[in-house]
């Protein structure tokens, strides 16, 4: 058996859990769902307008086709209660991502630790629970492929999390060399199978960035190299003391070389133990992918792009769960629990992202039905969860009344 998929009283139970654990970052988009950000004003428009076609187009630079494919298909079950339920859908998608970290044979130690982990990550819960966040949860699945251990069945498994995440995601990119290594070291057919994929969901992933040139100016690169010296404390400093303190940055200097000096004892102590490496690769490049997308020293873990500390933080847990259940030095090990349980902590402040404001997405939806046929009637968007930040859908009546009609459950 290659999962513990077919366990379904664990499986149940794990995704009560998970469930509990999300609820508990984003209760308040469960209980009072809203739109939010492009999901609203790019998303939802292209879906209108273009249709099936719009599964196909990049986003911000990249295919996002898991975030897509949600919208498409509750727009398709209604335009008035889309936000119930695209939420429900995101919630299922994100719990069963979740349940695959816990159950899948990966080399990573941990289990339902890891999982946990994740949905505790001490930033500000931007990309909890919403349909358009759903490409960073899906990107995790090939990361899953990626540590699958060798020789274990589940071709099949990791065909759909190479395929769903890397049509989602431009983290396929740092997955690759993991997967042409073990297609080279390996030499099985399942390796060579799914490294294949793996390489074609690359080219596609890579000619939706090209494409895309205003996303891909280095412009962000550079202000990172420059403000090099925020890259330690806001990308590995802050994982531990950056909601506990407000002198982030002397306490988040030292708290990250502190990580640094334990990760570094570890890989030079236990060296024959390949998993902490390619756990290291994992984290260093996701700061880079990182880096590459946001000026480190205007981003912000809990204020301003939080959704950029998301695989850091992912994997700076993951790695030093490694060090404190494999490592062989118990000196090593207890640090780095107790650097964990500093994390935990650390998340406490940002746990919750409650709303401030409900924008009434069903009152707005029949109001703009209303309108004459060619008058713009504004729907609003969150943007913050503050009405007054609001971002703007704009459709004409007959738009609306064209997608009420089209709607299953919104048809007279």
């Amino acid at each position: 058996m290659a999962t513990d998929f077919r366990s379904p009283f664990r499986v149940s139970l794990l995704a009560v859990l998970f469930f509990e654990l999300l609820f508990i970052r984003r209760g308040d988009q469960f209980l009072n769902p809203q739109v939010w950000d492009e999901d609203g004003n790019v998303i939802i428009p292209s879906v209108i307008f273009e249709g099936a076609r719009s599964l196909i187009e990049p986003f911000n630079g990249y295919l996002n086709s898991i975030a897509r494919l949600i919208s498409g298909i509750s727009l398709a079950l209604s335009f008035v209660h889309y936000p119930r339920i695209s939420t429900i859908l995101s919630w299922i998608f994100i719990v069963c991502v979740v349940l695959a970290i816990s159950l899948s044979p990966i080399i990573l130690r941990g289990g339902v630790m890891l999982a946990a982990l994740t949905l505790l990550v001490p930033s500000d819960p931007e990309v909890f629970g919403l349909p358009l966040y759903t490409f960073w949860w899906a990107a995790l699945l090939i990361f899953l492929a990626a540590l699958w251990r060798p020789h274990r069945s589940g071709v099949v498994w990791r065909v759909v999390f190479v395929v769903v995440g890397g049509l989602s995601s431009p983290a396929i990119f740092l997955a690759l060399p993991i997967f042409m290594t073990r297609a080279w070291l390996l030499r099985e057919r399942q390796e060579t199978t799914v490294t294949l994929i793996a390489l074609a969901c690359g080219i596609v992933q890579f000619f939706c960035v090209r494409l895309d040139r205003e996303v891909t100016s280095s412009s962000d690169l550079i202000a990172s190299i420059e403000h090099f010296t925020y890259i330690l404390p806001k990308f590995v400093g802050d994982y531990l003391v950056g909601n506990l303190t407000s002198q982030t940055g002397a306490v988040a200097t030292g708290a990250a070389l502190g990580t640094v000096a334990v990760v570094a004892a570890a890989l030079w102590l236990n060296n024959k133990n390949l998993t902490l490496y390619v756990a290291c690769y994992l984290w260093l490049g996701s700061i880079a992918l990182s880096l590459a997308r946001v000026d480190v020293a205007v981003a912000d873990a809990s204020h301003a792009g939080p959704r950029y500390f998301f695989f850091p933080f992912v994997f700076e847990a993951w790695l030093l769960l490694q060090v404190a259940l494999s490592a062989r030095q118990r000196s090593l090990r207890t640090l780095a629990g107790a650097m964990l349980i500093l994390a935990a902590a650390n998340a406490l402040p940002v746990l919750r992202r409650p709303h401030v404001d409900d924008l009434h997405w069903r009152e707005n939806v029949a109001k703009c039905a209303a309108a004459p046929d060619h008058v713009v009637y504004v729907i609003p968007i969150q943007f913050n969860g503050d009405a007054r930040l609001s971002w703007k859908l704009r459709l004409t009546g007959d738009q609306c009344r064209g997608q009420l009609s089209r709607s299953l459950l919104d048809r007279p």
